[in-house]
């Protein structure tokens, strides 16, 4: 199974941060969770976005994993919990296996460049790390790749890869590291790969991607309202999957966007094709998020697009 968080229960009484998307008249219930998750950092994301050129990409997402694994000193018996689909075959089969070992084994493992590979050419690999009794991992790692088959209605050539941890002191001393060195990792790396978008973020959500038995959203994702439509723009597609205060974006995403009007709300610097864009002390998420408005997701003839 997926290094999913338990089942939270979540008591706000009013979110610091309603997102644009998630606005109507009259509102709608169904969002409200949503709402509540994103304004509750108890996961530290980095989620980046990449195009996928084959090994190339693979490389680059293994590079990542390894550059954190590399900085935690975590507790004697934490396990790492494997799981691995692959492509939909042509008689509709997908492969499945999930495999636990010691995490001081992890890197060395025979298993461990398979993931990465392309001759195994895994759509999904989550790596999760945990207690050996416990029922839900702590922190981890994950890899997907776009659907085959499915490009146009969820855009085609892309990989996903990221890192997680719950953000508590309890976690930091099992894995004898923090979310800060975690997002130093992250900010590090960024800085070798053209991603299409990238963002770290804090809310109550564990980074899962699309699979052949389910479309998978971004909290982010979950909580647009049929109310939003950005006006009457034409759907962009993909479009941004996360709103957090520091983002990557490609070169597709910045040319729609008005950066001079940006620049008064976020630091904006360009790398090659890649422009990062971080909040400015003293601006809020909602100004960022209304000038991040053109590149948001939203609802079409009645249905949510998906990237």
């Amino acid at each position: 199974p997926s290094p999913a968080l338990p089942p939270l229960r979540l008591r706000a009484l009013r979110p610091n941060w309603v997102p644009l998307v998630s606005r109507s008249d009259p509102p709608e219930p169904a969002r409200g969770e949503a709402v509540l998750r994103l304004n509750t950092p108890s996961v530290w994301s980095g989620v980046a976005i990449l195009g996928d050129d084959g090994a190339g990409a693979r490389e680059r997402a293994q590079a990542l994993a390894e550059g954190w694994l590399a900085r935690l000193s975590p507790e004697a018996r934490t396990v790492a919990v494997v799981h691995t689909e692959k492509h939909l075959t042509p008689s509709f089969n997908i492969s499945k296996s999930t495999k636990t070992l010691p995490l001081s084994d992890l890197t060395g493992d025979r298993l461990w460049p398979r993931l990465f590979g392309t001759e195994a050419d895994y759509q999904t690999v989550t790596v999760g790390l945990a207690r050996p009794d416990a029922a839900h991992a702590h922190a981890g790692v994950v890899m997907q790749t776009s659907l085959r088959g499915f490009g146009a209605l969820l855009g085609a050539n892309t990989l996903t890869c990221g890192l997680w941890l719950i953000d508590h002191e309890l976690i930091r001393g099992r894995i004898g590291s923090s979310a800060e060195t975690a997002e130093a990792v992250f900010e590090q790396w960024i800085e070798t790969v053209e991603p299409s978008q990238a963002w770290t973020a804090r809310a109550a959500w564990v980074p899962e991607f699309n699979t052949y038995e389910d479309f998978m959203q971004t909290v982010y994702e979950s909580a647009v309202t049929r109310g939003w439509n950005g006006g009457d723009r034409p759907p962009l597609a993909p479009w941004l999957r996360f709103v957090a205060p520091r983002l990557w974006l490609g070169e597709s995403f910045a040319e729609a966007l008005d950066l001079d009007r940006l620049e008064t709300i976020a630091e904006v610097s360009r790398r090659g094709r890649v422009t990062t864009l971080s909040l400015r002390p003293g601006q809020s998420l909602d100004a960022f998020e209304a000038a991040l408005s053109p590149i948001l997701p939203r609802f079409h003839a009645g249905q949510p697009l998906r990237a």
